[in-house]
């Protein structure tokens, strides 16, 4: 044991690299990739924030993401009451995302098998890119990969026979991951009921009684987990599971054109509905993508086969067979969604029986690690080659943020003015406070009008002196060429350039 504990560093690099991540400031990583930015000052930092100046959980109409499960953004909107401000929390917040993973790679650890490596599968979870990627900005999927771990964890008890308490722990961690991303649901909730059911049937294990009642306790315990979510948009919109099912169940506020522009944009692309493309999407974006990591995916499959016969790698292998079918036959095939195949993969390398193959298991881990952060530290050390975006690591005043935007929100004869943000839906750093500060975000945007300033702000703002219109024409035409029914560009704005510019209303018309 003390010739391979060092392999515990493996874990340690990595919370460093994810460290220094955590310390760039919000809406700064990883550009151009995903984990992109801006879902992070559009959502799931901004809307804490506006539930924290509000005082009360609201509906936002101007923001769809307010109807998400938020079981982690409710803890960044914890840690701004705690911290006295968003602001103050916002390097809180990437910790507490990073905490999350930390605990991930631990509960990995816990989840192998007393024959097989634990060392093997924590190390090579933390060194996957996604991993560190991920644990550094302020993203939910740190929390799912935690409480997914642990499902999965109380589920594969010695020998594969959880009873009713490890399946209520089971559901209950299968909720809280459904509660931090809804694509857990399918991918979790229903994958751990079929695995065992399946496994039940494949290792010739009669007593279905007693399998179905633990499945049902499962689920009972994960709905009951996930219902506060359920009933707060039962009671919002009418839909339980808004913004998705809006087709069968209710779209509450939007209108027609825009629940086709959210299917559209979680759906795949028309050159990606074939069969072959989809599997091409796999190679090129999983298996064979430098985010993945390219060793614990194929390791994880070697491991399968090795251990085939196992209870536990049936119950591992079907899982992820579930979350595989549901990934690339229902998502929109964005490779983060298929994150949680990592923790499986991890755990399956882990339950390898390595004793005189730990060489070849330790060689595994370090050419995992140099491919990771390598990969990694470069695209963190491009932040510190880019001007616009190397000033603004560490920040953590109001007024040095400030000092980024337009000088006309700062400016004092302005203090009473609304601000209305045309373009950009991501409005977390602007040190303005929402009850003059006005946005919506590409799903919200109005689809009848060609009017930018009316679609994003509405027509209020047109003619009116109080209000300053912060106009992105570089994000107005990025979004119009992304999205369905994105007002365009107007003539007499496309030689302004791309830096946001200020107007008042009232140099518009009406």
């Amino acid at each position: 044991e003390a010739g391979r504990s060092w392999l515990w560093l493996a874990p340690v690099v990595s919370l460093a690299i994810a460290a220094a991540a955590a310390s760039v400031m919000p809406g700064q990583l990883w550009k151009p990739l995903d984990p992109h930015p801006y879902d992070v000052v559009s959502y799931h930092l901004q809307v804490p924030r506006e539930w924290y100046e509000a005082r009360q959980i609201v509906p936002l109409l101007h923001n769809v993401f307010s109807f998400f499960p938020f079981n982690v953004e409710i803890q960044f909107l914890l840690l701004m009451h705690v911290l006295g401000g968003a602001l103050n929390a916002m390097y809180a917040c990437q910790f507490m995302s990073l905490f999350y993973a930390v605990l991930m790679v631990i509960g990995v650890a816990g989840a192998i098998s007393p024959e097989g490596q634990p060392v093997i599968g924590a190390a090579m979870v933390s060194v996957v890119p996604w991993i560190m990627m991920l644990a550094g900005v302020g993203y939910v999927e740190s929390g799912l990969l935690l409480y997914t771990t642990l499902a999965i964890a109380w589920t594969l008890v010695p020998g594969g026979d959880a009873g009713r308490t490890e399946m209520v722990l089971a559901g209950v961690m299968a909720g809280f991951a459904a509660g931090a991303k809804i694509t857990a649901v399918p991918m979790l909730m229903l994958a751990i009921p079929t695995a065992l059911f399946v496994t039940s049937i494949v290792h010739r294990r009669p007593k279905f009684a007693s399998i179905i009642a633990a499945c049902g306790v499962f689920l009972a315990a994960a709905l009951l987990v996930l219902s506060p979510w359920l009933l707060r948009n039962l009671f919002w919109s009418g839909n339980p599971i808004f913004p998705v099912g809006m087709n069968t169940l209710g779209h509450a506020h939007f209108t027609v054109d825009q629940v086709e522009r959210f299917r559209l944009a979680h759906s795949p692309t028309p050159d990606q509905q074939a069969l072959t493309a989809r599997f091409g999407i796999v190679w090129n974006d999983v298996l064979a993508h430098w985010q993945y990591g390219y060793v614990l995916l194929p390791l994880g499959v070697l491991a399968a086969v090795v251990r085939w016969r196992d209870r536990q790698t049936w119950i591992l292998v079907i899982t992820g067979t579930v979350m595989f079918i549901v990934w690339i036959g229902f998502t929109h095939l964005l490779p983060r969604f298929f994150v949680m195949l990592v923790p499986i993969a991890a755990i399956l390398a882990g339950n390898i029986r390595w004793k005189r193959a730990m060489p070849v298991g330790i060689a595994l881990v370090l050419i995992a690690g140099g491919f990771g952060w390598s990969g990694v530290y470069q695209e963190l050390t491009k932040i510190t080659h880019d001007p616009d975006r190397s000033r603004l690591i560490g920040i953590n005043s109001s007024r040095d943020v400030a000092e980024f935007f337009p000088a006309e929100l700062t400016d004092p004869k302005n203090a009473d003015k609304q601000v209305g943000l045309v373009g950009d839906a991501g409005p977390f750093l602007y040190q303005v406070p929402m009850a003059r500060l006005h946005y919506r975000t590409v799903f919200d945007v109005q689809s009848d009008t060609d009017d930018p300033v009316t679609a994003w702000v509405g027509p209020q703002a047109k003619g009116d002196a109080n209000w300053l219109l912060v106009i992105n024409l570089a994000e107005i035409d990025r979004l119009h060429r992304t999205y369905w029914k994105i007002p365009a560009l107007p003539p007499a704005w496309q030689q302004q350039g791309d830096q946001p510019f200020v107007l008042r209303g009232d140099q518009l018309g009406k």
